[in-house]
């Protein structure tokens, strides 16, 4: 056991931490501890859970992208905009984002591969770029109007209840 413990000590101690939160929110509010809450903590941790996944891949090359918000907020705002000022159908529109989302990458990948900068300095550089991009073309507004056909898109239940919606307000 105490093999175990030494091997997993961080984990044990996030598990821990995790159970007494969860006691504490529980004592705080009896609502805490039921299925409609459950859900709705799954529901809002699907946009972090799927950043985590390719965030994932990064560390575990020895790298670190700090721009990842700014890159999902730049390609939320082309889908958005292009569904909402040029009519694109929803599908076409995504498949516009992800083109973006690669292309950013891209030049974030060059300047680490082929400009030899280290990766942290690399992406907040590329993070504060983007992040000025999203604030110029939006002017600080968020994108309304957003069509319900791309919005249904994200609308199904993924399974036991837990809806696949998008939190950034599309």
């Amino acid at each position: 056991m105490k093999g175990i413990w030494n091997k997993y000590k961080r984990e044990f101690v996030v598990l821990i931490a995790t159970l007494a939160m969860c006691v504490v929110f529980t004592v705080l509010n009896k609502n805490f501890l039921n299925y409609s809450n459950f859900l709705t903590i799954l529901q809002q941790m699907v946009l972090n859970g799927v950043l985590a996944v390719g965030m994932m891949f990064t560390i575990i090359t020895g790298g670190i992208d700090l721009s990842v918000g700014c890159t999902y907020a730049i390609t939320g705002i082309v889908v958005a905009s292009c569904t909402v000022n040029y009519g694109m159908n929803p599908f076409l529109a995504i498949l516009v984002g992800i083109v973006i989302g690669a292309v950013l990458g891209a030049f974030n990948g060059f300047l680490i591969n082929q400009l030899k900068l280290q990766p942290f300095i690399a992406t907040l550089g590329t993070m504060s770029l983007y992040r000025g991009i999203a604030y110029v073309v939006t002017g600080g507004v968020p994108v309304t109007n957003v069509p319900t056909s791309y919005r249904d898109i994200f609308n199904g239940i993924v399974f036991g209840g837990v809806r696949s919606y998008s939190r950034s307000g599309l």
